[in-house]
């Protein structure tokens, strides 16, 4: 399990380095067919909340976030389950920074993704990182050393702390932040309890990033702030 530190000041932290930092959204309903996924905004699955979470992961005033990788896993329709990775360290060029943009951007990327087969995984031009993997294969992917989602590198998922963001976990001020880790959350749909109890058996740790529930986009700005106010970033 995730140990749990005091804050305390900022001389009595450990010296370490941050680690990347991967934010990891299930996205249940939303479809891996490029045309039902343009169609989707503003409908049952509300593609929309994937353009807000991207801009707060990946995106700060006149200029992008280094450190961190964003994975949108999608799993519904009749498609085979895709993961979409952007990284703040080669974030390429998705148009428009706007949701029509980035929601194009996003569904171009399966469009010209349909023959990848199960475990495959290729770079587009606009940055996007398209992987054939559901989600346990993802967060599995994570820690592989051949790079797959995003060039893991050497660290795997078991050497970082890791997180399931839940209404009553564990505050995030009560964190030594300064560790990055793994940050799994869902989209406008619930994480099913069932998936939620498996990672905690796993070692995620529940965390909370405040007394109230927000949407995804609203929680990754808080982890990231958190991140921002610590002398070790």
């Amino acid at each position: 399990m995730v140990s749990v530190q005091s804050r305390g000041r900022p001389d009595e932290r450990r010296d370490s380095e941050m680690t990347i930092m991967d934010l990891v959204i299930l996205a249940r309903t939303t479809p891996v067919e490029a045309t039902r996924f343009r169609h989707g905004v503003g409908q049952a699955h509300h593609a929309e909340y994937l353009s807000d979470s991207i801009k707060s992961a990946l995106f700060a005033s006149q200029s992008h976030r280094t450190g961190t990788r964003l994975h949108i896993v999608l799993e519904a329709g009749t498609g085979i389950p895709r993961t979409l990775t952007l990284d703040g360290d080669v974030i390429g060029d998705l148009g428009e920074l706007t949701e029509t943009g980035i929601i194009r951007s996003l569904a171009d990327a399966l469009d010209q993704t349909t023959n990848l087969v199960q475990g495959e995984s290729v770079a587009l031009s606009t940055g996007i990182i398209v992987s054939v993997l559901a989600f346990e294969p993802a967060l599995r992917a994570l820690g592989d050393p051949s790079g797959l989602i995003g060039g893991a590198g050497k660290e795997g998922v078991q050497d970082r702390p890791r997180f399931l963001l839940q209404p009553d976990g564990t505050d995030i001020r009560e964190l030594d932040t300064a560790a990055g880790g793994v940050f799994v959350m869902s989209d406008h749909v619930p994480m099913p309890r069932k998936i939620a109890k498996s990672l905690i058996r796993r070692g995620y740790a529940p965390l909370s990033v405040g007394p109230r529930m927000l949407q995804t986009a609203h929680c990754i700005t808080l982890i990231h702030n958190e991140f921002d106010r610590s002398p070790l970033r």
